[in-house]
């Protein structure tokens, strides 16, 4: 799965690259700094940090990972939050893209990032998860086979989108459709048809689902895929209604305790289908991720 949203202790991670939420002299510091840099050992971490000098906000400079399981540490400084008019959300996404581009530059194809600026920077959490999730997002449509784990630690209920969070309660009531057929054609076939009508690369479809590129793939080639698979594919598709009911429809009835459905539903009838922002509400609702 291209981007995960996860609740974990970052200095756990077994990935390519973990990322230090830094500061501009790559001093040891506080939060997730402090607990990169004390994991890893505070001093060995700090001499190659002094070597390179400094990091501009933004931007990202990459060390050894020593006593941490991931194989390398990429440092970037995220903007310190001003009210939101000195740029900070594009210096935000900056720091996200930096990063991701140089783990890919160090043949690392797995990154976990802490929810960046979000501490002692200031940056409401809820903005700088929107800007994680699009930034992040967005770098997936060029390098699908990339894995990123986004960190989120703490209360979750300020996640969820307030369109939703002013209608939570008609989630149970959405109209997804009666039963429908599935399509005549096989389910790869279809898939490819639909991705020729509407323009969209495989590499491209892939990044909307968020599916590796060899999942996708494999898939148009005849593998078998869950109905919380489709539902992504029918994400990154687009799908009307009716469409997404028959693609669906290859595994049958949606389970009817699953409100993953509901909640796409909802987000895709309201113009907000990015699969990100639809995880996002997912895991601030405690529901599994798509796909």
């Amino acid at each position: 799965m291209p981007l995960r949203l996860v609740s974990q202790d970052i200095v756990t991670m077994d990935v390519g690259a973990v990322v230090n939420a830094a500061n501009t002299q790559l001093a040891m510091g506080g939060g997730v700094c402090g607990a990169i840099f004390r994991a890893a050992g505070a001093s060995e971490l700090s001499q190659e940090c002094q070597a390179i000098g400094v990091c501009k906000t933004g931007e990202a400079v990459i060390t050894g990972a020593y006593k941490l399981p991931a194989k390398k540490i990429i440092h970037t400084v995220g903007p310190v939050w001003y009210g939101g008019k000195s740029r900070e959300p594009e210096q935000l996404a900056s720091s996200y893209r930096s990063s991701l581009r140089l783990a890919r530059q160090n043949d690392l194809d797995s990154v976990a990032f802490p929810l960046l600026s979000a501490g002692i920077f200031g940056y409401p959490r809820n903005l700088a998860a929107e800007v994680a999730v699009e930034a992040i997002g967005n770098y997936l449509t060029e390098d699908p086979d990339m894995l990123a784990y986004l960190i989120i630690l703490g209360p979750k209920g300020e996640f969820v989108d307030n369109d939703l969070l002013a209608n939570i309660y008609k989630i149970d009531a959405l109209d997804h459709g009666p039963d429908e057929k599935p399509f005549d054609e096989q389910l790869g076939t279809q898939i490819a048809n639909m991705m020729t009508a509407k323009g969209v690369k495989q590499s491209e479809l892939a990044a909307r689902s968020n599916l590796r590129n060899v999942e996708l793939r494999n898939i148009l080639y005849g593998a078998e895929a869950d109905q919380p698979t489709l539902l992504s594919i029918a994400i990154g598709l687009e799908l009307g209604k009716d469409d997404m009911a028959s693609l669906l429809a290859y595994k049958g009835q949606w389970p009817a305790g699953d409100k993953r459905l509901q909640l796409a539903t909802f987000f895709m009838e309201n113009g907000k289908g990015d699969i990100h922002k639809i995880n996002l509400n997912n895991f601030a609702l405690d529901f599994e991720s798509l796909p």
